[in-house]
């Protein structure tokens, strides 16, 4: 599944039209990053999005890998 940002030009982020998850027009932050070890032994480090609501409240967590697939993995709270 893809996550389409659209970069606004005071320099937020919010969710764009062509989606497939989240709610468009939504804002989304760029919480933190983590690292966490595989079950292989290697390291992946993750980027986690934060969608949030109308009233700032969190909305989804987006988790993107940072490495070749870029597979994006969305957790619903």
């Amino acid at each position: 599944m893809r996550l389409s940002l659209h970069a606004r030009t005071d320099g937020s982020y919010v969710i764009a039209h062509d989606t497939q998850v989240g709610e468009p027009s939504a804002r989304v932050v760029v919480d933190s990053c983590m690292t966490v070890m595989t079950s292989g032994g290697s390291t992946l480090e993750l980027l986690l999005l934060v969608e949030l609501d109308p009233e700032d409240l969190v909305a989804n967590v987006h988790v993107l890998p940072l490495h070749r697939s870029r597979q994006l993995v969305t957790i619903v709270l």
